[in-house]
């Protein structure tokens, strides 16, 4: 997804859905600038962000794909976007994404049903069909790696625990192309 395409379905989301929109906008431009897994990013509470640090924190609630809680350092579309969240949080909540279904202590995530709908609609509205969540998390990738970040940093924020050997995989043709563009400005 290019980031016109993500910021399209983000801001349909809030047209199509009076009560879920803004929080569906929201969930896909985080995904997009911190590559969360859908989960992972529902279930983030505000103690997770560290604005003097400069970093959110994924699954510090231990219910990762591998257990394990990981750090994103802030990009500026991520510390910008997390500033603006914060002027809305709900006050009522330590949650990043409240929901009227959650009960207190609970960790379980938004009412689906509302959520993918909101999600189906936003994209369809964007004309981006192809638009996942998942696809968000390809995109935070592929703009790490084409600016530069190596790829073991790439792959922990991720929470891969290959040291980046899938990460190079999965995005060989991306880093060739990329590469090979930034040779031609090379100039001597």
């Amino acid at each position: 997804l290019t980031h016109e395409e993500i910021v399209a379905v983000a801001d349909a989301a809030v047209g199509v859905a009076p009560m879920t929109g803004r929080m569906v906008s929201d969930f896909i431009k985080l995904m997009a600038y911190s590559g969360g897994r859908w989960g992972e990013t529902l279930r983030l509470r505000w103690a997770d962000v560290e604005f003097a640090r400069g970093q959110i924190h994924f699954v510090t609630d231990g219910l990762s794909k591998n257990g394990e809680a990981r750090a994103v350092d802030f990009n500026e579309n991520l510390r910008a976007h997390l500033e603006d969240m914060a002027t809305r949080r709900a006050p009522e909540t330590d949650f990043v994404f409240p929901s009227p279904k959650r009960k207190p202590g609970a960790v379980d995530v938004a009412h689906a049903i509302t959520f993918n709908k909101t999600l189906r609609e936003a994209r369809l509205k964007a004309g981006v069909p192809d638009f996942t969540c998942h696809a968000c998390r390809h995109h935070f990738a592929s703009m790490a790696l084409m600016s530069k970040v190596d790829v073991g940093t790439v792959a922990e924020w991720l929470g891969h625990q290959d040291n980046g050997v899938l990460l190079a995989k999965t995005y060989a043709h991306l880093l060739g192309e990329h590469k090979a563009a930034q040779a031609k400005l090379v100039r001597f």
